[in-house]
Order: C-alpha cells, then sequence, then structure tokens
C-alpha cells in the first residue's frame, strides 16, 4: 500500500519542476554537475554544498551517467527525484523493522510507525527535493535497526559490530548530521556489551574504513576533518536568518512582529 501511494504521489509531481524544491537545490545540482564534468570530488570551496560527504551526489551522478542524461534536462530532474523517493522507501521499511524488533508480534504499533514514516510531511517533502537528507535519513535508521538486533541478543556475533559501523561510516558519508548519531551507536554497544570488546571494536573499525580516506583528505586541506560552508577557511560569507538552533533564538521574543519574513 506504501509503494502504491508512493507511486502515485511520485506521478502526480511529475509536473512540478523538480529542481526548484528543497533547500539550496541549486546547489545540490552544482555538486551533481562538478562529479559529471570534472571526474573528481569537489573541495568544501568549490560551491556552498560541496563541503558536503559525496555518497548521494555520487550516486545521483552515476544515474545520469548510467542514463546518459544532460544534468540540466527534465529527463535527469525526473531521474533525479525518482532516487529520492527510491532512497526513501527503505527509510519507511527501515522504521517498520525497527517497530517490527522492539515490539515482537505487536502488528498494531508497527503499522502505525509505518504509516507515521510513511507519510509524515517532513518525509514526503524531501522525498520531492534535491538533497542528502533522504539519504542519510535511510542509513541512519538501518544503522538502529543493525543497534537494536544487537542490543536485544545476549551474545551476538563480533562481526554484527562490523555490520553496524559500516552502516553508521554510510550515513557519515552522506551528511555530517549523522555525527550525532557516533557517540549513541559506539557507547550503546560498549555499554551493553563490556565484555566484548571486539564487536565495538569491528564498529570502530567499520565506521573508519568507510569514511577515513575522505575526512582524512579534508583534514590535510583545511587542519580539521569537519568544515562547513560557514567556516572562514572555506572561504564563502553569509548569514542565516533567527532560526531555532541556539538558546539565544528561544529566549527572544517579538521579532516577527518587526520582521514578518
Amino acid at each position: 500500500v506504501v509503494v502504491l501511494a508512493w507511486g502515485l504521489l511520485l506521478w502526480k509531481s511529475r509536473a512540478i519542476e523538480p529542481d526548484y524544491m528543497g533547500f539550496d537545490a541549486e546547489h545540490h545540482l552544482h555538486y551533481v554537475r562538478f562529479l559529471l564534468e570534472r571526474g573528481a570530488l569537489p573541495l568544501p570551496s568549490d560551491g556552498i554544498q560541496t563541503y558536503q560527504p559525496p555518497l548521494f551526489y555520487l550516486l545521483a551522478a552515476g544515474l545520469l551517467r548510467g542514463l546518459d542524461l544532460a544534468p540540466d534536462s527534465r529527463s535527469a530532474a525526473l531521474a533525479r527525484r525518482a532516487l529520492t523517493f527510491a532512497i526513501g522507501l527503505p527509510h519507511v521499511a527501515g522504521v517498520a523493522a525497527c517497530a517490527r524488533s522492539l515490539l515482537p508480534g505487536r502488528l498494531g504499533p508497527m503499522l502505525v510507525a509505518l504509516a507515521f514514516a510513511a507519510f509524515v510531511p517532513l518525509q514526503i517533502a524531501t522525498s520531492h527535493a534535491l538533497g542528502n537528507e533522504v539519504l542519510v535519513a535511510a542509513l541512519s535508521t538501518w544503522t538502529v535497526v543493525g543497534l537494536v538486533r544487537v542490543l536485544r541478543s545476549d551474545a551476538p556475533s563480533a562481526w554484527w559490530g562490523g555490520v553496524v559501523g559500516v552502516g553508521l561510516g554510510c550515513a557519515l558519508m552522506a551528511k555530517l548530521s549523522a555525527l550525532v548519531l557516533s557517540p549513541v551507536v559506539l557507547g550503546a554497544l560498549a555499554l551493553r556489551h563490556p565484555r566484548r570488546p571486539a564487536l565495538w571494536t569491528l564498529a570502530l573499525l567499520g565506521v573508519l574504513v568507510v569514511t577515513g580516506g575522505y575526512y582524512a583528505r579534508i583534514a590535510s586541506l583545511y587542519g580539521t576533518p569537519f568544515v562547513g560552508n560557514w567556516d572562514a577557511i572555506v572561504g564563502y560569507a553569509w548569514w542565516q536568518d533567527p532560526g531555532t538552533r541556539s538558546l539565544h533564538d528561544y529566549v527572544r521574543f517579538g521579532a516577527g512582529f518587526r520582521d514578518p519574513w
């Protein structure tokens, strides 16, 4: 039912200009063009969004190259939207799998989790848009699915730690925001199985194998593995309107009356 509903959404949305939806869509498209035209990974200074890890953009560029589509054509735009939809569905399945693992034998709560994941507005909106948010969400969710399996087992195979670590590493190669999941995953493994160091050592090794080369390259160029387009070292100067990112945003009042936009 979810696949059918999402297929109808994808078909219905074909008339909407795909690359004008989502946050910084034109800058995400610049990343894809860079990969296709240069055949190499960009540096954070090569564009507003080129500080992002490359996994999603490599998938998008590979899809366009495999289909022999010009990056600015409408067919390419629709192919990229199909890609984000295709990534979103495994994310939904991952939420259902996690609910099934946590609530064995309880079909009702699992279906509620499935419906929520499938039709919460933010999920649908990001699955229409060009960007890496859907991929990092899907990979993070399946990392949690693996983590729950390990935590529920009294004697899991050490190799499951490696599987969880590779999943977390892939999420970190999709978007740096997966960094907030890292201490949760690695800490939970160590706390649940303190006498099985091979388990959480393999998890850490899995992360390093997947991410080490990319982040080592960034560190060698900028002195830190984590660089954003807000860092002066990248060379951009820009600002964001006040939002909900710091304590100051929550204790102030009245700016909306002075500046509704």
